[in-house]
């Protein structure tokens, strides 16, 4: 039994980025570069609607971890 439906409408919804990250110096020029990003967003009611008799509601985070190296 599904618990939600995708609907064909769009929605406009506020973003808020956060993110902290770290640089390493490895060696003479070269840096290792880490951080880890979170988008937040409340749940998008209009796209995602829940089956009768159920209920989706909160906040959604996507976070992403990027790594880099690069020489100085």
């Amino acid at each position: 039994m599904p618990r939600a439906y995708l609907t064909h409408t769009r929605e406009l919804k506020p973003v808020l980025t956060d993110g902290a990250g770290f640089k390493f110096y490895m060696a003479r020029r070269m840096i290792l570069d880490a951080d880890l990003g979170d988008q937040i967003t409340r749940f998008p009611s209009k796209i995602i609607a829940p089956a009768p008799g159920m209920g989706i509601t909160g906040w959604l985070h996507d976070f992403v971890p990027t790594v880099g190296l690069s020489w100085d």
